[in-house]
C-alpha cells in the first residue's frame, strides 16, 4: 500500500524514512569528519560531496512535506505514555525541519563568504546570501553546533525505536520497517 493508513505506513512513507535519514546522517558524518581534517584534497572531496548530496536531502524534505499532506501520519499507539508522546513529536519534528535547516545553513554560510555551492560539477545555485561576516558567523555557529545537537537527537531517535522494539515489544518500531501490505500485495 502506497499510502499510510491509521494503524502504519505506506510503502512511500518507508523509503523516504529510510533512505532519507541515511543520507543525511552519512552528510552529517561526512560534515563532522571533514572539520577534523586540514585543508588537502581529501576535505575538499568530502566538502563538494556533502555539499551536492545535501541538494538530495531538501527534495526528501519537500517531498516528505507534500507527502504529509497527501497521507497523514498513522496514529500514535497507545501504549505511550503522554511524555513519550510529546518527546517523540518533539524529536520527530527537529528532525524533519532539520532536513532543510541544515542544507540552507550551509547555503548561507558558503555564500556569505562569496563562495558559490556547485552541486555535482554542473549545477550553480543562485546566490541568495549578501556577502556578510554577520550572516557567516550566525550560519556556522547554527550548523556546527546543530550538527553535535543532532547526533544526540538522531541517538535518542533509534534508542526510542529500539525501546518500543525490544523492551515495550509494541509495534511502533515495525510500523517504520515494512508496510501492514506490501505495494506488490494489493
Amino acid at each position: 500500500m502506497f499510502k499510510n493508513t491509521n494503524a502504519s505506513y505506506g510503502i512511500v512513507s518507508i523509503w523516504n524514512h529510510w533512505l532519507g535519514g541515511i543520507l543525511f546522517i552519512i552528510i552529517l558524518l561526512m560534515g563532522l569528519y571533514m572539520n577534523l581534517l586540514p585543508r588537502s584534497p581529501l576535505k575538499e572531496a568530502l566538502q563538494y560531496w556533502h555539499q551536492s548530496l545535501s541538494f538530495f536531502v531538501v527534495l526528501m524534505f519537500l517531498s516528505r512535506f507534500i507527502w504529509k499532506f497527501l497521507s497523514p501520519t498513522p496514529n500514535i499507539i497507545r501504549s505511550f505514555g503522554i511524555w513519550e508522546m510529546y518527546l517523540a513529536k518533539i524529536v520527530h519534528m527537529i528532525l524533519f525541519w532539520s532536513l532543510l535547516l541544515m542544507p540552507l545553513s550551509g547555503l548561507v554560510m558558503l555564500q556569505a563568504t562569496g563562495e558559490s555551492m556547485v552541486l555535482f560539477n554542473a549545477y550553480v545555485i543562485p546566490e541568495i546570501v549578501p556577502i556578510s561576516s554577520a550572516w557567516v558567523s550566525v550560519a556556522t555557529l547554527f550548523h556546527q553546533y546543530f550538527s553535535y545537537t543532532l547526533v544526540g537527537i538522531i541517538g535518542l531517535h533509534v534508542l526510542g525505536a529500539l525501546k518500543h522494539h525490544f523492551i515495550d515489544r509494541d509495534n511502533t518500531f515495525n510500523r517504520i520497517l515494512r508496510s501492514e501490505r506490501l505495494w506488490f500485495n494489493s
